[in-house]
């Protein structure tokens, strides 16, 4: 049987195991020997680059965009920087730059080369012009669009679950035959989608253009060995504990006819 392998992404460096984009939670997932970690990236006005997934730190007010690096850890104690992850992993991991804001590319891939770290992460992004300025800078650089954006973070509100759930009906029906279009302006860009979006055909048409699929955010272990028998190349996880207890490597998928 042809064998395939399987990226296990720890999200937002740890998960719920510890602090979201904490050290300590890259120490965590890098403990359990995952391929690679996700992590998310600002700037803060002092041109510094730290890991938060939101405008402000969990547990802060305090803006990154409107604050220096000192001003965040004075708030929130301890914020962790891109360069602090990138030493962290190093030779251990490979990274998943997630990068929230479309303007922070170049001083992203300043700090990934000064690290030579180079082959070892990948970007990934909501933003199209984000991913559109690494393909110019660092053409090499695997690059993952992001799928879908969530709203007004429509899916943690529990009176808009029928709205949400309607939407992700129709998104199952309706990707497959756009996914051409989502990364046509990307040549070269892979996909990240939202785990619910999955099926067998978006599996089938992402490998037919030649493009890996990662999924993210899976946290039950049924669903992920699901998601690995449609094929998908990744599966994205706040349960490093659980994707641990994947394999390395998946059974090819059988063809869907």
């Amino acid at each position: 049987m042809t064998e395939r392998p399987l990226v296990r992404i720890a999200h937002r460096g740890g998960g719920v195991l510890a602090p979201e984009n904490s050290i300590a939670g890259i120490e965590q997932s890098l403990a359990l020997a995952l391929e690679m970690i996700e992590v998310d990236v600002r700037r803060t006005l002092d041109g510094a680059l730290v890991l938060s997934h939101d405008p402000a730190p969990r547990g802060s007010a305090v803006a990154v965009r409107a604050s220096t690096l000192a001003e965040l850890r004075a708030a929130r104690e301890p914020i962790a920087t891109l360069d602090e992850a990138l030493e962290a992993a190093r030779g251990r991991a490979r990274l998943n730059l997630d990068i929230k804001e479309p303007d922070i590319a170049d001083d992203v891939m300043a700090r990934v080369c000064a690290h030579g770290a180079e082959e070892a992460c990948i970007v990934s992004s909501l933003e199209t012009q984000a991913l559109a300025r690494f393909a110019e800078i660092a053409p090499s650089l695997p690059r993952f669009l992001s799928y879908p954006k969530d709203y007004g973070n429509a899916s943690r509100k529990a009176y808009m679950t029928p709205a949400v759930n309607a939407a992700v009906a129709l998104m199952r029906m309706t990707l497959p035959r756009r996914l051409r279009g989502m990364i046509g302006p990307l040549p070269g860009a892979s996909a990240t989608i939202f785990h619910k979006l999955v099926t067998p055909r978006l599996v089938g048409m992402a490998h037919g253009l030649g493009v890996s699929l990662y999924t993210w955010t899976v946290d039950d272990l049924d669903d992920m060995r699901r998601l690995v028998a449609l094929g998908v190349d990744g599966i994205t996880s706040n349960r490093p504990d659980l994707l641990a207890q994947l394999p390395r490597v998946a059974p090819a998928p059988a063809r869907s006819r």
